[in-house]
């Protein structure tokens, strides 16, 4: 292998690496949101959850809102351009700048900038109280959890496009449709185990 094949295979590793970084990101944000969301989902139809969560509301309502704010920041930032430099000082187009190009129709974009707003007011919120209100934060922006929802699978669909150019051979849609699949699932784990304590504790009573 000569010089410049060299070269040429070492900017295929670093484009391949920067992806890869992207898309570990992307997975962990994706995770939060819909593990998130599997739990909201189990909120309002599960009695069984509902009574587990008032026992300590505290802390699951830290964790509800802390799995929100950090998918949805995460989010932002990955909707973001960014430019990357490589090891020779040239500015190079970056996965961030691909994805906000490809992230183009109004309703996208509109939801993206409601998102950085909602970032920004968040970061910037020293009132604890309006701070842990999610639901109050989303009503000011007119922000919708379905929006946030259709953000994150148009950027999966958008970084499936163009991974080869960073030569990514995996299928991100089956790879994120798994990763969801996952996150319901263990939510569904955690609902038969609580109702399996809850007839247990009604047995004993009986």
């Amino acid at each position: 292998m000569n010089d410049k094949e060299i070269t040429l295979r070492k900017r295929e590793e670093r484009k391949k690496k920067i992806f890869e970084e992207f898309i570990q990101r992307l997975e962990t944000a994706y995770r939060e949101f819909y593990t998130w969301k599997a739990l909201r989902d189990a909120l309002k139809s599960d009695e069984n959850i509902r009574f587990l969560i008032t026992t300590d509301l505290q802390l699951f309502n830290t964790i509800i809102v802390s799995l929100a704010f950090s998918s949805t920041f995460e989010l932002a930032k990955i909707t973001e351009t960014k430019n990357i430099i490589d090891e020779e000082g040239n500015t190079s187009i970056s996965i961030f700048y691909l994805m906000e190009y490809n992230l183009s129709d109004y309703d996208i974009r509109e939801t993206v900038r409601k998102l950085r707003k909602f970032r920004n007011k968040v970061l910037g919120h020293i009132d604890l109280k309006t701070f842990l209100d999610l639901d109050n934060f989303l009503r000011e922006l007119d922000l919708k959890y379905e929006e946030i929802e259709i953000l994150f699978e148009k950027v999966v669909l958008t970084a499936n496009s163009i991974r080869s150019i960073f030569f990514f051979q995996v299928d991100l849609i089956g790879y994120f449709q798994s990763v969801k699949i996952s996150c319901e699932e263990d939510i569904k784990f955690l609902r038969k185990s609580v109702d399996e304590d809850v007839r247990g504790r009604t047995q004993h009573i009986s």
